[in-house]
């Protein structure tokens, strides 16, 4: 399942299946303030991600998507970057199948450079209102190996609300780790919409809570199609609670549409973005989770 498309699915609460334009993406920025202990201070995060994608509704599929974010925390500013590529194709009758790559980077602060890199092939079916895959990856980081496997997929119920949903395993060096996540989305009308969503990451990762994280927000779409969004996430992990606000605005290019939530929070990255529990808990959670090892 490509990015855009699940971005899409919560920006328009109907799922395409792939842009009628040749050429499609989005630009978006955002700025998150988290509140949470462990921290000298507030980490504030603006943000910005291009997607560009290339394909018509069968055939060759090309997707990329980079994205930066600086982290504040205190007097400390650490820069986190991430690539994500899929390169598919879509036959006549409604299956994909393709190869992906993510990369993910922290600049040396509290908890040291850390580099990430995942490689994955994935195989996915659209049919209906309905988008789904499977996919398997290998990550690294370090000299740490980690198999990951998972499910993910968006239910379109009719025009204006869809629902996202993606299971996934990751075990191998130092990890067992589980991630389910759920999110829906609905729009209201042409102008205002509303999300929400829950994730829970389980197992092995620096200690034995589970963490959790559930958000609520809205959206208010502007003319030429860009779209406003304003996200309230709660985190928490064993007796550590975060709170975090992520603010989104959402340019979109060709013929995708815009993101309802914002890219950068909680909501668009249940059945989009990383694929698998460990990605996951690296590109969204390394910082809060103080290196991995460390409390909230």
């Amino acid at each position: 399942m490509k990015t855009v498309s699940v971005i899409a699915a919560v920006a328009a609460a109907a799922l395409p299946t792939i842009a009628v334009a040749e050429v499609s993406g989005s630009i978006d920025l955002g700025y998150a303030v988290t509140d949470a202990d462990g921290f000298s201070s507030n980490l504030k995060a603006p943000s910005i991600e291009a997607t560009l994608a290339y394909g018509a509704e069968a055939g060759m599929q090309v997707e990329l998507n980079v994205g930066t974010k600086r982290n504040s925390i205190g007097d400390a500013d650490i820069d986190t970057n991430s690539a994500k590529l899929d390169l598919g194709y879509v036959f006549d009758n409604g299956v994909e199948a393709g190869v992906f790559a993510e990369d993910f980077s922290v600049a040396a602060g509290f908890f040291g450079a850390a580099d990430f890199t995942a490689r994955g092939l994935y195989v996915g079916y659209s049919v209906a209102g309905i988008d789904g895959e499977g996919y398997v990856s290998s990550s690294k980081i370090g000299g740490d190996t980690v198999n990951q496997f998972g499910v993910r997929g968006v239910y379109s119920l009719g025009d204006n609300t869809a629902l996202a949903a993606e299971l996934s395993r990751a075990t191998g060096d130092g990890a067992d780790i589980n991630y389910v996540g759920l999110s829906a989305s609905h729009k209201l009308n042409d102008t205002f919409g509303v999300f929400g969503s829950a994730q829970k990451i389980s197992g092995d990762f620096g200690g034995s809570d589970d963490l959790t994280a559930v958000s609520l927000g809205g959206s208010y779409a502007l003319n030429g199609g860009s779209v406003v969004s304003l996200e309230i996430a709660r985190m928490k992990r064993g007796s550590a609670e975060a709170n975090v606000l992520t603010l989104g605005y959402s340019i979109p290019l060709g013929g995708a549409a815009a993101s309802m939530a914002p890219a950068d929070g909680v909501t668009a990255d249940v059945a989009g973005g990383t694929r698998g529990a460990f990605s996951k808990l690296y590109d969204d959670y390394f910082l809060l989770l103080g290196g991995i090892g460390g409390p909230i």
